[in-house]
């Protein structure tokens, strides 16, 4: 009767042995406190075919102290600027900060970061405030500033006004300078 045989196997021996589709299915029936989750998220992460949403779905159950492993994993996989825009922005913590710094480390153009938080600030209007805080961070040119300022957001439209008169300000009190500093010279 090799039918109620016991397995004699550990659990941790039994995580190892299952593959990628039962560890994650696993992992999002595992309740928060389980000790086993801890194994269960490295074993995941020693696979070679991870998807993003994978990785993604690991930071939501995995303990603090596997955030670097998983960020690593997932910076190794490689991740869209567009997909890291939407990371810091619906997510709180250190992983947001981390997602940020990696936003803004990216050889991506100031332009084209503020692009995609402009299209990200159309797209979400519950994160509206959190995309206009970012692209405040960027430093905007007068093109975006107009962009934003004609969307009728309310009071990020107003303010994006208002960045756009204190920009003409500073340019024309520089071009004042300059004539005046012209004229001291040919004095």
């Amino acid at each position: 009767m090799g039918i109620f045989k016991k397995d004699k196997r550990t659990v941790a021996e039994r995580i190892r042995a299952q593959d990628r589709e039962t560890l994650i299915i696993l992992l999002r029936i595992s309740p928060v406190g389980n000790p086993w989750v801890e194994q269960i998220v490295s074993e995941i992460l020693s696979r070679i075919d991870l998807s993003l949403d994978d990785l993604l779905h690991l930071l939501d159950k995995a303990p603090e102290n596997l955030f670097p492993k998983i960020w690593d994993r997932i910076l190794k996989n490689g991740i869209d600027p567009s997909e890291l825009a939407e990371l810091f922005t619906n997510r709180n913590g250190s992983l947001a900060e981390l997602a940020f710094v990696e936003f803004l480390s990216r050889r991506i153009t100031a332009d084209h970061a503020i692009r995609i938080l402009t299209e990200s600030l159309k797209k979400d209007p519950r994160k509206r405030k959190i995309y206009w805080e970012k692209i405040k961070k960027r430093a905007p040119r007068r093109h975006h500033l107009r962009v934003i300022a004609d969307m009728e957001l309310g009071a990020i439209s107003s303010e994006a006004q208002k960045m756009m008169s204190r920009l003409d300000r500073r340019r024309s009190v520089k071009a004042a300078k300059k004539i005046s500093d012209l004229i001291r010279q040919q004095s």
